[in-house]
């Protein structure tokens, strides 16, 4: 069950041992003082602020972009998108979006953590063959809204 107020699991509130209730005892509701009772308005939703998107060969142990392309091999076996994130106190869920052409070939989510400055995401070479030559496109997207989108090619 989750927070719609705080977008966290209610179990960030109460412990393990609070939220094991038995049937038969009675529930007791305590209310802080300081907590408001009226609704207010809705907490604002923050978007990611996503920047220095890039394609690459490889991610390394640090999880940094290594051998930086906007060209690749049909025959690659992987391509990886390294992009940055500005700081927020919560984790963040994006979608990335790899698409050849206007064709849609993956969709994945990426959660980056609050403590963390950066994300990745990876595509695998199909189990069909090679990646389709000519045009791509990787875009990471927040519910929905378009953050950032990176460029690239596969060539013959």
């Amino acid at each position: 069950m989750w927070s719609a107020a705080t977008s966290r699991p209610l179990s960030w509130w109460v412990s393990e041992e609070e939220a094991v209730i038995p049937a038969s005892a009675p529930i007791k509701v305590y209310v802080r003082q300081d907590f408001p009772l009226t609704p207010g308005p809705a907490p604002a939703v923050t978007t990611a602020k996503v920047s220095g998107q890039v394609t690459c060969r490889r991610i390394d142990e640090d999880g940094r972009a290594v051998e930086a392309s906007n060209t690749f091999q049909p025959h690659a076996p992987r391509i990886f998108t390294w992009f940055q994130v500005a700081p927020v106190a919560w984790d963040r869920v994006l979608e990335v979006q790899w698409l050849s052409g206007d064709r849609a070939v993956q969709s994945t989510w990426c959660i980056v953590p609050a403590d963390q400055a950066r994300g990745w995401s990876v595509l695998r070479r199909p189990e069909s063959g090679d990646f389709s030559a000519g045009p791509w496109k990787v875009v990471v997207k927040q519910d929905g809204a378009v953050l950032s989108e990176q460029e690239f090619r596969v060539t013959e």
